[in-house]
């Protein structure tokens, strides 16, 4: 009998394919025993879809109305009013789009692996059984990540704080957690962005700029002059170099002389050609609308790195010719980012990004997220993320536990005014302003020995759910991914939690029969 090779990764012909009992497949079936008890949840979805598509639809109607109106072979097709409003419009049959459900596992398994189009994030989903099954039983093929990406930012920041409104609904119901206590804590997170210098961030807010009207001819406006803008260009990348590798202060400031001089010519030439041939050549330009959409996006764009490089060479020559110092407000941080902060926190190393609030439940599941722009103290922060829990869990906790940073006499007597029998503030401070029988009761010393519990909720949210390097950026692409990050960290600890009662109660049982 002859031997016949077999490929090792040839399809198993099993009649039946078991889901593994995986971290990945329970929180999915948390997440869809939510669906089934709040199918409010698709509604909200499939209305954030339509709304995408009638905005997409919006667009190409205005540029057929646009050819309409200046094509001849056009004259006959009925004319489309002036005036568009995407809400009234209908949709019809175009191309299939993900059902609301299919947008929903997405949307929680992007939380889970932080992405659904990085090459490690597609492997994942490819490999999933759990997910294979699941979109087996739906009918469905497994969906390019183009696809999956378009769909899951279709949904509004909205939705999502309805979803973990949800899930914290389902905690509550199925006694997982009472929300009678809440610790709450901030933390930095490192923005989608590099480290900013004022030597590159002056190069690179004039090299996107130039490279912005090197784009003009294509959306048929003319070319600007070149001029010695090559050359300059040049020349100040090798004096950021030279810069970044000085040795010395005297050494480090004669470059930037340089550099100043260069940059100056070099953005003088640009202004000039935005104002003097750009400006004037857009506003008689005519163009379909998704042409003049992308032209004064870039017009837009290229004034504001214009702006932004004639302020950061203003307070870099201040900062460095003159030796004065200059606030961080001030300053351009990010070429990438422009709502990204510098955030310190103690004596830690800074990061350039944002600082989210966090409340942690007495089970461990997150029950609010405040993000701002900037870095806020955390003392501004306590009672609007208070409230934001209270909105989540229709719970108002019985105590709320926060550390020095969130001290003061206006945060304490506002919370109790809202009802908050026990309010706990750590260090010294929290001493100073806490009538000594409260800060030396059991519940107290209890709450405060306990607040490291928070610190253990960021290590895992930033080590497990990347939680602490953000791949979106701007605020509320910042909001979404750490909301996605948040639920599927919730999902996954009502996993935790269930199996830790299931426990509890097979023990209690044994000790009965014994």
């Amino acid at each position: 009998m002859s031997q016949r090779k077999i490929d090792a990764l040839a399809p198993v012909g099993n009649l039946f394919v078991t889901v593994e009992s995986t971290e990945s497949a329970r929180t999915l079936a948390e997440a869809l025993d939510l669906l089934g008890r709040c199918p409010e949840i698709l509604k909200r979805i499939e209305a954030d879809q339509d709304k995408a598509a009638r905005q997409a639809k919006k667009e190409r109607l205005q540029d057929r109305q646009w050819q309409q109106a200046r094509t001849p072979a056009f004259a006959d097709l009925p004319v489309v009013s002036t005036e568009i409003d995407a809400d009234q419009l209908r949709l019809g049959h175009g191309r299939p789009r993900l059902p609301p459900d299919a947008a929903y596992v997405f949307l929680v398994m992007r939380g889970e692996y932080g992405s659904v189009t990085d090459r490690g994030a597609v492997e994942r989903l490819l490999d999933s059984v759990t997910l294979r099954v699941w979109l087996a039983n739906r009918q469905l093929k497994t969906p390019g990540a183009t696809t999956v990406l378009e769909n899951v930012n279709a949904v509004s920041n909205e939705t999502r704080e309805f979803i973990l409104e949800a899930q914290l609904g389902m905690v509550l119901d199925d006694g997982l957690d009472d929300f009678a206590r809440l610790t709450l804590d901030s933390t930095a997170v490192e923005g989608n962005t590099a480290w900013p210098t004022d030597a590159g961030m002056l190069y690179g807010l004039l090299t996107r700029a130039h490279h912005g009207m090197g784009q003009m001819p294509k959306v048929g406006m003319p070319e600007i002059k070149p001029w010695w803008c090559p050359r300059w260009q040049a020349e100040i990348k090798g004096l950021v170099f030279r810069i970044n590798t000085a040795k010395t202060k005297g050494k480090r400031r004669q470059l930037y002389r340089r550099l100043f001089h260069r940059s100056a010519k070099w953005g003088q030439h640009l202004r000039a050609q935005y104002e003097e041939v750009l400006l004037p050549a857009s506003a008689g330009l005519e163009l379909v609308p998704r042409l003049r959409r992308r032209l004064d996006g870039l017009l837009a764009r290229i004034g504001t790195d214009l702006e932004n490089a004639g302020r950061v060479q203003e307070y870099a020559a201040k900062r460095i010719l003159e030796e004065k110092s200059v606030a961080c407000r001030e300053k351009v941080l990010s070429l990438a980012d422009p709502d990204a902060s510098f955030i310190q926190k103690g004596n830690r190393e800074g990061v350039l990004g944002y600082k989210p609030q966090l409340g942690r439940s007495g089970q461990g599941f997150v029950t609010a997220m405040g993000l701002s722009a900037g870095n806020p103290a955390d003392a501004v922060q306590l009672t609007p993320v208070v409230l934001e829990s209270v909105v989540h869990t229709s719970v108002l906790p019985v105590q709320v536990t926060a550390d020095d940073g969130y001290t003061s006499g206006k945060n304490r007597e506002a919370l109790q005014a809202l009802g908050v029998k026990e309010v706990v503030f750590s260090g010294a401070k929290g001493r100073k302003i806490t009538p000594i029988d409260e800060w030396e009761s059991e519940s107290g010393v209890r709450a405060r020995n306990g607040r490291s519990a928070i610190e253990s909720l960021m290590f895992t949210l930033k080590f497990v759910y990347e939680f602490g390097c953000l791949r979106r950026r701007g605020l509320e692409a910042v909001r979404a991914e750490l909301l996605e990050k948040v639920i599927a960290y919730n999902f996954r600890r009502m996993t935790q939690v269930r199996e830790a009662l299931a426990q509890a109660g097979r023990r209690k049982a044994q000790a009965r029969v014994a």
